[in-house]
């Protein structure tokens, strides 16, 4: 039996505006205030699919402090009101799972997949952004005051069925990290 192996990654990302819709606002965009995990997945999966294997989130650190800024956006409904962030930047500490066998061409596959910088969105194509790998000197906790902060209800991971059904979390920004676990609570 093939023991699981882990692949470690770790990622810079930001960009001048960014925008996690909030599920329970239809008529005007609203943002999360931090990025969602699966929109964290989203991207790396984006960057480097890794052959039907799953990304996981482990972490996300906030590297710049939360703000919001109004904004409106033409769409197919016409203009609409949007609360978007500004000025992002995170660091999305993330995994691979492999078997022994499959460890070494994986690991290949994630450092020429994420060697340099790449263009990618933060929410939509109207909110471009790069990702780059994160040095030992990039490391840093997240935002420099300790701090405890709520953010509510947030999607973990839709599931993809006949129909959608988003897994929430209680999402929680401790001293500038969102870490992900698995207490989520789902529809049936």
């Amino acid at each position: 039996m093939n023991n699981l192996h882990a692949i470690p990654l770790s990622v810079i990302i930001q960009g001048p505006r960014a925008c996690f819709r909030r599920p329970e606002f239809t008529t005007d965009l609203v943002s999360y205030d931090v990025m969602p995990p699966y929109v964290a997945e989203q991207i790396l999966r984006s960057v480097c699919n890794v052959d039907g294997k799953r990304w996981r989130i482990d972490c996300i650190r906030v590297v710049r402090p939360i703000r919001f800024i109004l904004d409106e956006v033409t769409s197919a409904r016409g203009p609409r009101r949007t609360l978007v962030l500004r000025d992002v930047e995170y660091v999305i500490d993330a995994h691979v799972n492999c078997s022994e066998r499959e460890r070494d061409d994986l690991e290949r596959l994630v450092s020429e997949a994420f060697d340099g910088e790449q263009d990618v969105y933060l929410g939509a194509s109207i909110y471009p952004a790069t990702l780059r790998l994160a040095s030992v000197s990039d490391e840093s906790d997240g935002m420099i005051e300790p701090q405890v902060i709520d953010l509510g209800w947030m999607i973990n991971e839709q599931k993809s069925t006949s129909v959608r059904f988003p897994i929430f979390f209680r999402a929680r920004l401790i001293d500038g990290c969102v870490r992900i676990d698995d207490r989520c609570l789902t529809a049936s």
